[in-house]
């Protein structure tokens, strides 16, 4: 009878342990959001196509979505004749895959070029002296801009700001041109989302991706937990682009 007991028990403990790693091995891959590696980089292959002849550049024409919303992002002047529509990209890796860097976007109108310049910068955030405020401490400032995958798909999202706002960068459709050297193609996206009008001070310790509440307060849900593709919380679709060449976009 001690024998068929501990029998018994030996059959019990291998039956838990085995539900148990079921379990951690289920909860591993769901909702998976980290960071991972540009899939253009050279060695790397992510699917076929061929280059637009003029894709030389991380500088590629801009299509708006409508003239009405362009009008809604400039807001300080209305437009006469906007033409020549562009957006460049410059990133660059800020540690563990976390890409910092400049987002421009510039049009021309009246005889003058009007460009407004969109930075996630480099390091990380650091203590401040606060009010039970000081929160993110040791993030990346860029926390929020990497590839990840998204179902079937490998996209990227990244968060900009300037003086008067922020954007959302995203990325939906890269192309891999086979010759190994990270000369594939992306395309994308661009979302807008401007600050209320405040006669408040703008931090000098956080970005708007880290601030709570109040005027500046730029956070996406969507964003911050990459739980879909289009940015939540009051962002809007300000226009799209193709063609750019990945290795001098990503850095």
């Amino acid at each position: 009878m001690k024998t068929s007991n501990l029998l018994l028990f030996a059959l019990l403990m291998g039956l838990a342990q085995g539900c148990s790693k079921k379990e951690e091995s289920s909860s591993e891959t769901v909702g998976n959001t980290q960071a991972i590696v540009n899939p253009l980089l050279p060695g790397v292959p992510n699917g076929t196509g061929t280059s637009p002849a003029d894709s030389t550049s991380g500088t590629v024409p801009f299509t708006p979505v409508s003239r009405q919303m362009m009008e809604n992002y400039i807001a300080s002047h209305p437009l006469n004749n906007p033409t020549n529509y562009r957006i460049s990209m410059n990133l660059k890796n800020a540690g563990e895959n976390h890409y910092a860097g400049e987002i421009r976007l510039s049009y021309e109108d009246n005889g003058r070029t009007y460009t407004g310049i969109f930075n996630a910068p480099e390091g990380k955030n650091e203590s401040y002296p606060s009010r039970g405020e000081n929160l993110d401490v040791g993030k990346y400032k860029s926390q929020y801009n990497y590839w990840f995958r998204l179902g079937s798909q490998t996209v990227f999202q990244g968060q900009f700001q300037d003086s008067y706002g922020a954007v959302v960068l995203i990325i939906d459709s890269a192309i891999n041109l086979g010759d190994a050297q990270g000369l594939g193609q992306v395309s994308g996206s661009l979302w807008f989302k401007n600050f209320a009008y405040s006669f408040a001070p703008q931090s000098t310790t956080r970005n708007c991706w880290f601030i709570y509440m109040g005027p500046y307060d730029c956070r996406s849900t969507t964003v911050i937990t990459k739980s879909q593709l289009e940015p939540s919380d009051g962002y809007r679709k300000l226009g799209t682009f193709s063609g750019v060449v990945a290795a001098q976009v990503f850095q």
